[in-house]
């Protein structure tokens, strides 16, 4: 779009599509060269016409409307809207500065408004006066402030879910560090007085929640932390406060930087997965500060590894990963204890403030810090984003930064489609199990590498027919195994492959800094540089053939997996013909050999032997086929289920390695997992068939006796939705919660049940909370634990090993059965049965004092003497 007449006519197009506040003028646009992303094209490229705009949802408003309405409107026209990018995002590609990066800024001037809490406020009006500073290190970190956070609510006598327009914050505690966590300060804001918190520097006691509110943010405005962190305080403490500071007509209830005079409102939203789980997600600005929420980074992975946890509780992830745990409240007691005395507002001070401790040792177990920081150097994303966002916005923001730097645009929008991508092809389990050494060949960075080698992108990508291109012949194009055509590497290198091969680049020279790296920050940096980059190469493949991506292009997804397809079957193939080894499965980027007539070491001596001969005779670089490992007493069930013992090296000690079996599922009980555990513990590390056989009888038995502990037989499952229309156990008892005692559960949130026999027919009905079970003597359900629970995963592990009758006659139903015990509701072996009672003398004590509190259910022993004699200390955990 060239012409005056047309330039003039879109002006007026698009000012009569936007508010009188954002017209647009002819400083507003620019024409510039540039070519589409989008499929091979010459390399002249096209005439684009650039808008500037200075707010992102207007550009976004302006692309979104060309694109609906512009070409039925103006059909001569030519319109197609590409960028859109967020402001931030657009910031960083332009300027090549990216999150955590050093600037040099040449010509400034100091502000005489001053609107942050900043130490220095300096305006430059054009981003030519900013570069990245190149002298400074990406290794030399800013020393940033990090503040972790817990605020107790007081709630009403329902106990009912905390309410902003009800419910006043009367605690707040937490701990500042610094970016290495090599210093600490401690600090309790509370309403009313208490006894001294030794470990705390500022122990701050308040009239009322207005004081407490104002003493608090006055501290943070002193103290400028650059980080939040705490459990679920994106989902609960950061938007409560904000909006309960809006209820009582408070200034300042703002997080970031700057100070706004105006209230920041919580934004709330559901999504929903393909799957058809519901999530409700809140996002609370704050301009210049960074949220770090342990509970939702742990459990989405945001900038680490997803945890694949049973539940994501504060209490649960610290007692598994930092041995130890919460400071055991009830919190149904907790308004009863802020309103008696100084003692018992001390320990709600301390619970609060090792919550907040928790959540600070979870950040530096997992090192979120600097996975954050490699993270956001190597996918060239803000640091926001990253927190905020799944993986496509990480991709997302290295291509537009690669097809910026190579005078490419991405489209507004990229043609939708309803096709499903294909996933990996592997090559069909010979399943059974094996004694003998199964070695394991693993494909080095597969998908990348298939990637690199044949040149698949959407700048190179030419269809099905490349007829439209005279001058291309054979030896031009790639052909993929199902048949769509890219350019090879010599007409024009492709935008995905240049920036995997940088990725791959980056990886190897972090793995050689963490080699010569002289402090244990220097190698945690250089670690996670290596784990950033190794995270954003493998997303790529997925990029590009997920549902309703950014830039999805099946075409791709799918050639990349029918090259791994032949890759393997290659591969196979010489295992099989050359070598004279059974390839018993292979599962997307490896293979796994039988090496039935070898010994242990020299099973690995024989697979380094294959990958060479491999490498050597059929793969190009960059693939390349390398020994992973060797499993002693391997057992396959089906594609993409096995376990064994698992060997890296002929030295290593091993340890049993499983895949998609029971005891890594998260909707199974206790007492599953655990003997799952037990059994393959016995079968694969000490190779004891009889051990294994004995164990299962005897959890059979005891389950039959009611011997089970009641907490190995707790289910606990996601509320994925407000209403289901087939019921579910979970959600029926949340329906329960809520006419008992109007308690009331978010989608999201975990639901803990046990089975019980009540004379129900359904097993939705018969779901019960383990508390209320407990307090009312109700029976277990042992059929249902017996044919639901641990019948089918034992089934699956023995039937390869020891056959289906002999599962039934040794295991199942052994002939010397105990006679079983019948238990009948409200019976005196009701589930009490489970349980043996201690600490009687205490229990007579609480008696004795006569609180007019719940019955005692269960007497906790971490509590160490903290709470009041007086009161009950259950853990619900």
């Amino acid at each position: 779009m060239t012409s005056d007449k047309q330039y003039l006519a879109l002006i007026r197009y698009l000012n009569a599509n936007v508010s009188s506040s954002d017209l647009l003028d002819e400083d507003n646009f620019e024409i510039v060269r540039a070519k589409s992303i989008w499929g091979y094209s010459l390399d002249e490229g096209e005439n684009f016409l650039k808008v500037f705009t200075t707010k992102f949802n207007v550009a976004e408003m302006i692309g979104n409307y060309i694109n609906k309405n512009m070409q039925q409107t103006y059909k001569d026209f030519s319109v197609k809207p590409f960028g859109c990018l967020k402001s931030a995002t657009q910031f960083c590609i332009e300027t090549q500065i990216f999150g955590f990066d050093w600037i040099d800024v040449k010509e400034y001037y100091f502000s005489n408004f001053v609107n942050t809490r900043c130490d220095i406020n300096i305006v430059c009006d054009n981003t030519e006066d900013l570069e990245k500073n190149q002298t400074l290190s990406r290794n030399e970190i800013a020393p940033f402030k990090i503040m972790a956070f817990d605020i107790e609510v007081l709630t009403g006598e329902d106990n009912s879910f905390p309410v902003a327009t009800e419910n006043p914050i009367f605690l707040i505690a937490g701990v500042v560090t610094d970016i290495k966590f090599e210093s600490e300060e401690k600090f309790v804001f509370q309403v009313g007085t208490a006894e001294k918190v030794s470990s705390a520097r500022y122990q701050v006691f308040c009239e009322d929640e207005t004081e407490l509110l104002k003493s608090w943010f006055e501290y943070i405005k002193n103290t400028d932390p650059d980080i939040l962190v705490g459990h679920n305080i994106t989902g609960f403490d950061i938007p409560f406060i904000v909006e309960r500071m809006n209820f009582l007509n408070l200034s300042n209830g703002y997080f970031g930087k700057n100070f706004v005079n105006y209230y920041v409102a919580p934004r709330r939203y559901t999504t929903s997965r393909k799957n058809g789980i519901f999530k409700e997600t809140v996002r609370t600005r704050s301009d210049g500060v960074l949220q770090l929420d342990t509970c939702y980074v742990l459990k989405n992975g945001s900038i680490c590894y997803p945890l694949k946890e049973y539940k994501y509780s504060l209490n649960y992830l610290a007692k598994k990963y930092l041995g130890e745990g919460k400071i055991s409240v009830d919190y149904k007691y907790i308004p009863y204890m802020q309103k008696k005395d100084d003692h018992s507002r001390y320990v709600l001070a301390q619970y609060c403030l090792k919550d907040a401790e928790l959540s600070l040792k979870l950040v530096s177990k997992f090192k979120l810090i600097t996975s954050l920081i490699q993270l956001s150097i190597y996918t060239c994303a803000i640091p926001q984003t990253l927190l905020s966002s799944g993986q496509q916005e990480k991709t997302w923001s290295s291509i537009n930064n690669y097809a910026n730097s190579y005078g490419y645009l991405i489209p507004h929008s990229v043609p939708s489609t309803t096709e499903k991508y294909k996933g990996a092809m592997v090559v069909e389990p010979v399943t059974g199990y094996y004694t003998s050494n199964i070695g394991v060949a693993d494909f080095r960075s597969l998908y990348p590498s298939i990637i690199i080698r044949y040149n698949l992108c959407y700048s190179t990508y030419l269809g099905t027919s490349y007829s439209q291109f005279p001058f291309l012949t054979e030896k031009d194009i790639y052909k993929t195994p199902i048949g769509i055509y890219f350019v090879r590497q010599h007409i024009r290198k492709g935008i995905f492959p240049i920036l995997l091969e940088n990725l791959l680049k980056e990886r190897a020279k972090k793995k050689a800094e963490l080699k010569n790296a002289k402090t244990d920050f220097e190698k945690q940096l250089a670690n996670d540089g290596q784990l950033a980059c190794k995270l954003n190469a493998n997303a790529g493949y997925g990029f590009t053939g997920a549902d309703n991506g950014k830039m999805t292009l099946t075409a791709i997804s799918e050639s990349v997996t029918s090259y791994g397809k032949m890759l393997i079957s290659q591969a196979k193939k010489i295992v099989e013909e050359e070598f004279k080894y059974q390839v018993i499965y292979g599962d997307t980027d490896s293979i796994m050999i039988n090496f039935d007539n070898l010994g242990f070491n020299e099973s690995f001596d024989k697979l380094k032997e294959i990958c060479v001969y491999i490498n050597k005779t059929c793969f190009e670089e960059p693939v390349s086929l390398e020994p992973e490992k060797v499993y002693k007493n391997f057992l396959l069930q089906a594609k993409k289920h096995y376990i064994g013992f698992m060997f890296m090296f002929p030295g290593d000690k091993g340890k049993i390695d499983a895949k998609g079996m029971e005891l890594a599922r998260r909707d199974s009980c206790k007492l599953v997992t655990e003997t799952l555990k037990k059994i393959t513990n016995h079968l694969f590390f000490e190779n004891s068939l009889e051990m294994a056989i004995s164990c299962a009888k005897d959890v059979f038995e005891k389950l039959r006796m009611c011997e089970v502990p009641i907490y190995d037989l707790i289910i606990i499952r996601s509320l994925s939705k407000k209403k289901y229309t087939t019921p579910q156990p979970h959600s029926k008892l949340v329906e329960k919660l809520k006419k008992r005692t109007n308690e009331v559960k978010a989608v999201g949130e975990r639901i803990s049940y046990v089975i019980v026999n009540n004379g129900e027919s359904a097993i939705s009905d018969k779901a019960e909370d383990p508390l209320y079970a407990i307090k009312h003597n109700l029976p277990i359900d042992v059929d249902y634990y017996i044919n639901h629970q641990l019948k089918n995963p034992l089934e699956r592990l023995f039937v390869p090993i020891i056959g289906k009758e002999n599962f039934k006659k040794c295991i199942l139903y052994p002939q010397k059965m105990k006679k079983r015990k019948y238990i009948y509701p409200n019976s005196s072996n009701g589930i009490l049965k489970y349980f043996k009672l201690e600490g009687k003398n205490r229990i007579s004590a609480c008696s004795a004092k006569k609180i007019e509190l719940e019955e005692i259910l269960a007497q906790c022993k971490s509590c160490r003497g903290e709470i009041p004699p007086e009161l009950p200390c259950t853990e619900q955990e």
